[in-house]
């Protein structure tokens, strides 16, 4: 199965994708492409992104086998949905911080499950913290020690900023 079909068919099938997706004014299939060629085409190496017009790029040549699609997929749809539903613009550092926290939280990339499946005993908050700093200290190419003490910080109201997405 290629990406792109995976793509389609968790879009399809998956429950959760599927509410998350219905949530997000103007969203389509079309609002999401397959590049085969990140690394060449000014994306880089990461396995997906969403750029400022609302298009979710996914990478076929940074596909990670500790990344699934799915989770990869509800990462992107949440910060889809932070640009549409909440208005918040993510070249500002605050408001992706809380995008990124929101995103590792909601996609299960730090869930018990998928952190034993990458041999990690950390904690999820610990996780989300190391994720969220890793992937907003290289945007902003800031210190990654500052980013996860903010992160702590805003996972202590976990509930307050998950909240949204938890009530799908």
């Amino acid at each position: 199965m290629t990406l792109d079909d995976e793509i389609s068919k968790l879009l399809q099938t998956d429950a959760k994708i599927k509410k998350l997706a219905m949530k997000i004014p103007k969203f389509s299939r079309d609002s999401i492409a397959v590049c085969q060629d990140c690394k060449n085409n000014g994306i880089g190496s990461i396995p997906a992104c969403t750029l400022e017009n609302g298009l979710i790029v996914f990478c076929a040549d940074n596909q990670v086998p500790w990344a699934p699609t799915r989770t990869l997929l509800i990462h992107e749809l949440v910060h889809l949905y932070d640009m549409r539903v909440k208005n918040w613009d993510l070249d500002d550092q605050s408001f992706l911080t809380l995008s990124e926290a929101r995103a590792y939280d909601f996609s299960e990339y730090c869930d018990s499950k998928n952190r034993l499946s990458r041999v990690t005993l950390e904690t999820k908050p610990k996780c989300i913290s190391r994720m969220v700093a890793n992937s907003v200290s290289h945007i902003f190419k800031i210190d990654a020690f500052s980013v996860r003490a903010e992160v702590e910080n805003i996972y202590k109201n976990r509930e307050k900023i998950m909240s949204d997405l938890e009530n799908f």
